[in-house]
């Protein structure tokens, strides 16, 4: 699992935001780190990254955190 191997440097005051695409996945690397509370499975923001109907990046806001800034694809010229 490559958030075990992530988790096994984090510093003491670091934390690990770790995205899974597969819902099985995200809820068993949950599970494995439910004790830690510096380790987030984060489903939310890959399914903006990820969505079809979407245009999406992440930004960078902060060093420490960042935004998902998205715009709806257009399907055709009945959209414009």
């Amino acid at each position: 699992m490559g958030t075990a191997w992530l988790h096994s440097g984090l510093g003491a005051g670091a934390r690990l935001i770790t995205v899974e695409h597969d819902e099985e996945l995200a809820r068993r690397t949950a599970d494995a780190f439910a004790d830690d509370d510096r380790v987030t499975v984060d489903d939310l923001r890959l399914f903006y990254l990820t969505h079809p109907a979407l245009d999406a990046t992440e930004v960078l806001t902060t060093p420490a955190s960042s935004a998902v800034v998205a715009a709806r694809r257009l399907q055709g010229p009945a959209d414009h």
